[in-house]
């Protein structure tokens, strides 16, 4: 159990410290991922790579590649002019195009971080549709919990 507190405690400060690429870099060591899979802030990607949309391409800042968790989930962190629910569905079915799994991170100012894990329901045909399962994380309201008690954001299930 004090293991779990000091976990969460750590878990929530760096949350609340998190400014910019390299912060959320920690999180993820935080979070228990191995040293080795984390990759260096420096990673950044080409948006050419990915094909995106006109119109989505230009609200993207920068792609980060985050960690390779075992060679089969890559974790990347986009850097955007929005976090409008259309932008982000677009720029997730242009990675689902790529990859079999992976995770998103996007983030206007990194006051507000949405996590994108998308999932696949199989419907007729062999066909699926793509289903996205998003964590919002932001600053502010995590900062407004009372000092005491303040993981009952993120852990209180």
């Amino acid at each position: 159990m004090e293991q779990d507190a000091v976990f969460r405690k750590n878990v929530y400060e760096q949350i609340l410290k998190i400014e910019g690429a390299k912060d959320i870099y920690k999180l993820f060591t935080i979070l228990g991922y191995p040293k080795a899979e984390v990759l260096d802030p420096s990673s950044k990607r080409k948006k050419a790579t990915f094909g995106f949309k006109n119109d989505d391409n230009e609200k993207i800042k920068e792609i980060y590649s985050v960690l390779n968790v075992g060679d089969n989930l890559p974790v990347f962190l986009l850097e955007t002019t929005t976090l409008v629910p259309s932008f982000i569905r677009s720029v997730t079915t242009t990675f689902d195009k790529q990859y079999i799994q992976y995770l998103l991170a996007f983030t206007t100012n990194y006051n507000e971080i949405v996590f994108v894990f998308p999932d696949k329901d199989k419907v007729e045909g062999g066909k699926y549709k793509l289903k996205l399962i998003k964590l919002n994380v932001d600053r502010d309201d995590i900062k407004s919990f009372p000092a005491k008690n303040p993981m009952n954001l993120l852990c209180n299930y």
